[in-house]
């Protein structure tokens, strides 16, 4: 029997959640945790196959969570089960480590399934998200923002990028935190694999 850990702070839900799955008799929730903060050490000492993570967390985001998990479990099953279903949630929730994303709207034959296709290596998604994911937004960028791209993810400082584009620091500062937003990314290293993937480099 698999064993799935619930991370979530809605605890009503989490022990509905939790009675849904362990109804099918395949799967074992050895523990509802309401927050991120003890994640790591719960799981390094228990060892579950799943991880159920909620977005919107007290103190950690989820993102922050799945992050921490990934680096230090590299094969951890992730799902990550929010009432958001914005692309930029989701895709920051796939570039924090997560295998897969559901939304709490989903009925139980779809959660029960996603739960089965990512405990077997697969991804899942919302319905019509991977539509709307794979359309990499470049269109959203200025000329600018492409131009500062190129220079992030060849390694060149702000400070640097405000001198060859002559341009104050701060500016080049606030055309990347657009960038990040435009393009649901949160580090330098997330831009630079964007930028190799759709040819901006």
């Amino acid at each position: 029997m698999k064993k799935l850990l619930i991370i979530d702070d809605h605890q009503m839900f989490a022990e509905g959640l939790q009675f849904l799955i362990e109804a099918t008799a395949q799967f074992e929730i050895v523990k509802i945790l309401n927050n991120g903060k003890n994640a790591l050490h719960f799981i390094h000492i228990h060892n579950p196959d799943m991880v159920i993570l909620d977005v919107n967390l007290p103190e950690q985001s989820g993102v922050e969570v799945a992050q921490n998990i990934r680096k230090n479990h590299l094969t951890m099953k992730i799902l990550a089960l929010s009432m958001l279903q914005d692309t930029c949630t989701i895709e920051a929730m796939l570039h924090a480590g997560a295998n897969g994303y559901c939304t709490k709207t989903a009925d139980k034959a779809h959660l029960l399934k996603a739960i089965q296709k990512v405990m077997e290596g697969q991804t899942v998604l919302p319905y019509l998200a991977p539509q709307q994911l794979t359309q990499h937004n470049i269109e959203k960028l200025t000329m600018r923002e492409q131009e500062i791209i190129k220079l992030i993810a060849t390694g060149h400082s702000s400070k640097r990028i405000a001198e060859l584009l002559f341009l104050s620091e701060r500016t080049v500062e606030t055309h990347r935190k657009n960038i990040y937003h435009k393009l649901c990314i949160h580090t330098n290293i997330e831009l630079a694999k964007y930028a190799q993937k759709y040819h901006l480099v």
